[in-house]
């Protein structure tokens, strides 16, 4: 299960125009009741997993894939 590298900024739909419909399983744990969370998402077609030791991971995995930038660190979060 490869873990997403957001340094990098790369995947496969960076070099073509973002799909309209993507869907993935998403898992969400913490070691511990102090641990921040982590995340995986599983594409269902191919049951490819890639791994996110942190949830700001997976917010710039899923703005690669989209192409559009969701948040920033500074927002205040949505209750």
């Amino acid at each position: 299960m490869p873990a997403y590298d957001p340094l990098l900024r790369e995947s496969p739909m960076e070099s073509r125009s973002p799909p309209a419909y993507v869907s993935y399983l998403l898992r969400l744990w913490r070691e511990s009741d102090d641990a921040s969370w982590r995340a995986a998402l599983e594409d269902p077609h191919t049951g490819r997993q890639t791994l996110f030791a942190r949830l700001g991971q997976l917010v710039a995995f899923l703005e690669a894939q989209t192409g559009e930038w969701i948040c920033s660190e500074t927002e205040e979060p949505h209750h």
